[in-house]
């Protein structure tokens, strides 16, 4: 009897979150659909969704071109990351650990990354922070990460891009060593950003990408 009370009391507290959930998240839709550079009325909202009323066509391209594909986006992700935690609160007593990737950056030590034919000056960073360097290197430049193979870790490549720097800015005593420890101080720039803003354990916020790297410039795989 009483784990027959105790079920249904666990059953009325997951009926009560639930819809409270959905009524919050009814409300932080509503309101993410109205607010931006262009705002909507709630009365737009409705008129659009219901078909009713008059909307200019500016609001509608917005709220359908815009509006509607973020929010959506946003409740995707949330759906699936509550589903993900109703599995794991439904199997208390299973290990997912198994399931659960780690950071890329954690997934460092698992390689044995070799990026050393560019060090030229630089001896005392490592490899891994060689590879992270040039990684932000070219992204603040512009470069996609899918062209990061035949750059990074390239003396040829990296002269290329110092000239195209030089040309680009004037600046004529610009040298490869300048534009990775460039890498260096965006990194550094980041973490004091983010320890300044509440986050005490802040380190480098590698793209997921990295890990494909870690596998190229590892010392099997180059």
């Amino acid at each position: 009897m009483d784990n027959l009370l105790n079920t249904r009391k666990s059953f009325d507290k997951t009926i009560f979150y639930i819809i409270g959930m959905t009524v919050l998240i009814l409300i932080i839709t509503v309101v993410s659909l109205g607010v931006g550079q262009f705002p909507l009325s709630t009365r737009d909202i409705f008129s659009i969704v219901f078909g009713i009323g008059e909307v200019s066509n500016i609001a509608r391209n917005v709220f359908i071109h815009l509006r509607l594909p973020r929010v959506m986006m946003a409740l995707l992700g949330a759906l699936i990351g509550q589903g993900a935690k109703a599995v794991i609160k439904a199997f208390p007593n299973h290990s997912f650990d198994g399931l659960i990737e780690k950071e890329v950056i954690d997934q460092a030590d698992d390689f044995d990354v070799l990026v050393n034919k560019v060090r030229t000056k630089l001896k005392n960073i490592s490899d891994i922070d060689m590879l992270y360097y040039q990684t932000y290197l070219l992204e603040n430049l512009g470069f996609c990460l899918f062209a990061s193979f035949a750059i990074i870790n390239n003396n040829d490549a990296m002269d290329l891009l110092t000239k195209m720097f030089r040309l680009k800015t004037g600046n004529n005593n610009a040298a490869k060593e300048d534009l990775i420890l460039y890498g260096q101080k965006c990194i550094k720039a980041e973490i004091e950003y983010l320890k300044a803003n509440g986050q005490s354990n802040a380190r480098e916020s590698v793209p997921h990408f990295t890990k494909v790297l870690y596998r190229y410039f590892s010392s099997g795989g180059n």
